[in-house]
């Protein structure tokens, strides 16, 4: 039986990330610039033609329009390349530049000077409390700077109270909001690092490491780049804790992290992915350098003993093909461990064109290189 999929409304689709924008902040990132694009693109459709047509600020409609311009196109491309730093500084730069000219072009009797305050919430949901803050300081000052000339010039409506109720009312706005932001950023990140990391060892769990996994495999295959995955499996480990009890098989796990992020680059991602397996993913390297990794792990395993327990480990190395997803790319370095433990476990295998070891013991599987040095 044929299932029938429920039609989504025009907004639904409208608000659905891209691929590359579907996890976690920036998915949240992506749905809060979509609907402050409607909400602030909406307004500069409404006052552009109120302006031409009522007002008869032909300036300040042509000042509108150019804004409209600039943050949908901002918006276009962020749809499409994922930078969401440049529609938020696109956007926070030409919304503060606009009320600036406005309230310094405009009549004060027409309550202009009301969009000074809505204007922090713009960076602040942006950009984040840091930035944000520098945004909204740089508009009070612009505005202050504006303010202070109207005044100079003599502009009827103007006074220092009214100045000083306008900057008042928009430094008190950025406090709340960066309040809340960094508020609201803190609980986010406990929540996330909570649900992110394996309690442990304080590497990332299984579930967070395939959704790093979706974003880097995007970006290697949209810039034509490699991406290599490192099983790897801890030999005897039930041996270990059925023999040395389940405290010294903690610390062997916990071992066996720090080893592994004392061995790799910023960008690269350590996650333990269940048991005594752990997952090792290296952006921006081929199979032949991911297995040199590999093996620079495991001969640290072997060198250190924990607790008078020696650790080795065997390690699995495949690179991303065009074509493959986690399933795919996990199951050929899931294939080439297994093949490790049956060829005499503490070894690294992969499939690599590359010559191994010319002293190392030539594994009996097909498609399969071993990359492990002699001890």
């Amino acid at each position: 039986m044929t299932q029938v999929r429920p039609r989504r409304s025009v907004i639904s689709r409208w608000l659905e990330p891209p691929p590359h924008l579907a996890c976690g902040d920036q998915r949240r990132h992506f749905v809060l610039a979509t609907w402050m694009y409607v909400f602030g693109g909406g307004l500069l459709a409404f006052f552009i033609p109120f302006d031409l047509l009522y007002t008869g600020y032909v300036h300040h409609a042509a000042a509108q329009a150019v804004a409209l311009a600039a943050i949908t196109v901002a918006y276009v491309i962020y749809r499409r390349s994922g930078d969401a730093r440049a529609i938020s500084w696109v956007s926070s730069g030409t919304v503060g530049i606009l009320i600036v000219f406005l309230i310094a072009t405009g009549n004060p009797y027409d309550a202009v000077f009301a969009w000074a305050a809505f204007f922090p919430a713009i960076p602040f949901f942006m950009l984040g409390a840091r930035w944000g803050l520098a945004a909204a300081l740089t508009f009070v000052l612009g505005l202050g700077v504006a303010l202070a000339d109207m005044l100079a010039r003599g502009v009827p409506g103007v006074t220092p109270v009214a100045i000083y109720n306008t900057l008042g009312a928009t430094v008190g706005m950025t406090a709340i909001l960066f309040y809340y932001e960094h508020g609201r950023a803190t609980a986010q990140r406990t929540m996330e690092d909570a649900a992110n990391t394996d309690f442990l060892t304080g590497l990332v769990n299984r579930r967070h490491f395939q959704t790093v996994f979706e974003l880097e495999a995007e970006r290697a295959r949209r810039h034509h780049r490699p991406l290599t995955l490192l099983l790897v499996d801890l030999d005897h480990f039930k041996a270990i804790n059925d023999t040395h009890g389940h405290d010294v098989g903690d610390q062997v796990l916990r071992h066996a992290a720090q080893r592994m992020v004392d061995g790799t680059r910023r960008q690269d991602v350590a996650g333990r992915i269940g048991g005594e397996e752990f997952a090792l993913l290296l952006p921006e390297t081929a199979e032949a350098q991911g297995a040199a990794v590999a093996e620079k792990l495991r001969r640290a395993l072997a060198a250190q003993p924990v607790d008078g327990v020696r650790v080795t480990a065997s390690i699995g190395v495949a690179e991303m093909r065009w074509g493959d997803d986690w399933t795919a790319l996990f199951a050929t370095a899931d294939q080439r461990l297994y093949a490790a433990k049956a060829a005499g476990r503490n070894r690294v295998l992969g499939g690599a064109p590359a010559r191994a070891a010319a002293d190392a013991p030539a594994p009996q599987h097909p498609n399969v290189v071993d990359f492990s040095a002699a001890e």
